[in-house]
């Protein structure tokens, strides 16, 4: 009798105080289960914290059997309004009422399940086209938000309906939402994205997402998840065909005669005649003015319907659109070459308007500024032979970017080579570089060794910017880092390198051209190598790989250097304060620091020793982990922002027993 008083009071006890703050953040390859069973034949329940590689072992387990829990996760733990630190778990069949909205607050629904791959091999990332026959037809997704990562993602309503058009487009169990209709919502909340599609009933959804792992990928590189990368999947559009059987009720006759459309697309204004085949929504429910997925020659794309009928009277129509727009504007001296009739591979006919171009209106300076923003292929689709001025000005465009990627364009390199001002390159296909003599900036996604050989002083001796945006591990080549540092691109001005370690030569040469430099290191000591190699330096970016004795500048003590922006971070090792104090006495200059650390000392000292040594220091971000215990602590945040108005945007975003994290905004 005396121990069931003893639980009972225990269990008094516990619902008495009130959960405050929990001790451990559920990650996103983590779920949280309820473990309810029995202990000393009394019922019993954990909420426990399971890792992806558990997952699938701790389901496998019969109900019935014993298990120790202790295996498979680690029980949730939170601090209560009595400071005290509490376990998660208690007798009785269920949690009290007053712990699970707590805990529903806190924690979330699983984001990942046991056939979840977390292991980043490869992007995963499709672009995926609904196009809903009525405006309140259900796709087949459940929305959530993982409330301590911050991303939206997707849970199929029925796994086993292969009907639903979320699953025929494509979207799969737990993929990450990351655009609705060309907008990146990932910074929006629930509330906002429901009303994005209340909004956008009428419209085709087209939605972007990524796996989990290959978002958590990106989000930890810093890289941003849009739908122009090249690893995007476009895929097919789907609608309902199971609405499309239960209410059709075609005649013979439209059997016999298929149904043509007039359709005009958003992204060039082009219109077309089509077949009911190429548009992705059932011909009963198609209306004018509506706005569908429309294939035309092989790719997808938004357009309006404009008229719908036989072939014959949609050319009619369109010939009495064609005549309507010549009446219109007779006075722009309209050409037959101004009204375009072909047709394609999908019995679809075609028809430029015949108002004049307002482009046409515009200054050869305003056209400049539009030609930068375009490719090659750009220029030649659009402007290639329209008329003698649009021929003279790229005559004189000297400034093209071209894409090098797995099926690039022999004929545009061979006619535009000696224009091309910008290249990327993202395939390992052979790439002459020295096609491209006019060459200023280089952008490398693919580390294949012939491209990155032929990058030397005697193939692009005015290389301007240079960039490999590759793997964490690439290292370039010594012989290039030598010849960089020592001036042998005297026109190069900003270079992205990745990871270098310092020079095999004895020194390096003054550059005196170069701005902007970004580099992965181990040892610091190149910081100081980098610093005399380049005395017209205005931003340096520096991601420290790891923390050894070598880790010390050696400059003289007189030496002073005018570099305005500087970019500091360490993922994961500490950088003491003698190292970072030491650095910025080189470089007093600073205008805009960026400064990730782990650190020991408190954060209040590291930021008076800031404003000690940066006098001119207007802008500071940061993201620091103070390893210091609770009760060492004597500071706030408000003396952190007393110190300086540079200050006033960092916040703490995390707190516990054993550290604290500053970040900004």
């Amino acid at each position: 009798m005396a121990k069931f008083y003893g639980k009972l009071k225990g269990l008094i006890t516990l619902l008495e105080s009130k959960p405050i703050l929990p001790l451990r953040k559920q990650k996103w390859n983590e779920i949280v289960c309820l473990l309810q069973g029995k202990e000393k034949c009394i019922p019993y329940w954990y909420y426990i914290i399971v890792s992806h590689e558990k997952i699938n072992d701790l389901r496998s387990k019969p109900i019935g059997e014993t298990i120790d829990y202790t295996t498979f996760g680690c029980v949730i733990q939170y601090k209560n309004d009595r400071n005290e630190i509490v376990s998660m778990s208690g007798w009785g069949t269920d949690p009290p009422r007053s712990l699970k909205l707590w805990f529903n607050k806190h924690y979330n629904d699983d984001s990942i399940d046991e056939n979840t791959q977390c292991n980043y091999d490869c992007d995963d990332i499709r672009l995926c086209t609904i196009q809903r026959i009525v405006s309140n037809q259900l796709i087949g997704i459940k929305r959530f938000y993982h409330k301590q990562d911050s991303f939206h993602y997707f849970i199929l309503s029925d796994k086993s309906d292969e009907l639903s058009l979320a699953y025929r487009s494509g979207i799969k169990n737990f993929d990450r939402f990351i655009c609705l209709n060309g907008i990146n919502i990932e910074h929006e909340t629930f509330n906002e994205i429901t009303q994005r599609f209340n909004n956008q009933l009428n419209l085709p959804l087209q939605i972007l997402v990524c796996s989990p792992a290959t978002y958590h990928y990106y989000k930890t590189n810093n890289i941003h998840l849009h739908s122009h990368l090249p690893t995007v999947q476009h895929l097919k559009p789907v609608f309902d065909i199971s609405l499309t059987k239960e209410n059709t009720t075609i005649s013979t006759n439209s059997i016999l005669n298929e149904m043509f459309y007039v359709v005009q697309l958003e992204t060039n204004n082009m219109i077309y005649i089509v077949s009911q085949s190429s548009i992705f929504k059932s011909p009963e429910f198609i209306h004018i003015n509506d706005i569908c997925f429309i294939e035309i020659e092989n790719c997808y794309q938004r357009g309006q319907i404009k008229y719908k009928g036989l072939q014959d009277q949609c050319e009619n129509f369109l010939k009495q659109l064609s005549n309507n727009t010549i009446n219109e504007y007779t006075h722009d001296c309209i050409s037959q070459d101004n009204l375009l009739l072909s047709q394609t591979n999908t019995l679809s006919n075609k028809i430029i308007p015949n108002n004049k171009s307002e482009l046409e209106d515009l200054p050869n300076e305003l056209l400049f500024d539009i030609f930068n923003y375009l490719t090659i292929e750009d220029f030649d689709n659009a402007f290639n032979n329209l008329n003698s001025r649009f021929n003279n000005l790229l005559l004189s465009i000297y400034n093209m970017l071209f894409i090098f990627d797995e099926n690039p364009n022999f004929y545009l390199i061979k006619s535009y080579g000696f224009k091309i001002a910008h290249l990327i390159i993202d395939t390992s296909n052979e790439c002459n570089l020295k096609e491209f003599s006019n060459l200023n900036s280089l952008i490398l996604y693919n580390r294949d060794l012939n491209h990155i050989k032929q990058i030397c002083p005697q193939i692009l001796p005015n290389l301007v910017n240079l960039s490999f945006l590759l793997e964490s591990d690439f290292q370039p080549p010594i012989q290039l880092i030598n010849e960089i540092f020592s001036n042998k691109f005297p026109s190069l001005r900003y270079v992205n390198l990745g990871w270098i370690d310092r020079p095999y030569s004895n020194s390096w040469l003054i550059s005196p051209s170069i701005k902007y430099v970004s580099i992965r290191c181990k040892n610091s000591m190149i910081i100081s190598d980098i610093l005399l190699s380049c005395p017209n330096l205005n931003h340096f970016q520096l991601n420290i790989l790891c923390n050894s004795d070598r880790n010390n500048i050696n400059l003289s003590s007189t030496f002073i250097h005018s570099l305005k922006r500087f970019t500091l971070w360490s993922d994961e090792i500490e950088l003491s304060y003698d190292l970072i104090d030491n650095l910025l006495s080189y470089i007093p200059n600073i205008q805009r620091l960026y400064l990730q650390t782990k650190c020991q000392i408190s954060f209040i000292d590291l930021a008076q020793n800031l404003i000690h040594r940066l006098h001119y220091l207007s802008h500071f971000s940061c993201f620091i982990t103070e390893l210091i215990m609770k009760n060492h602590r004597i500071d706030s945040l408000n003396n952190i922002h007393k110190i300086s108005s540079c200050f006033n945007r960092i916040q703490c975003i995390e707190e516990n027993e054993n550290f604290r994290i500053f970040a900004t905004d």
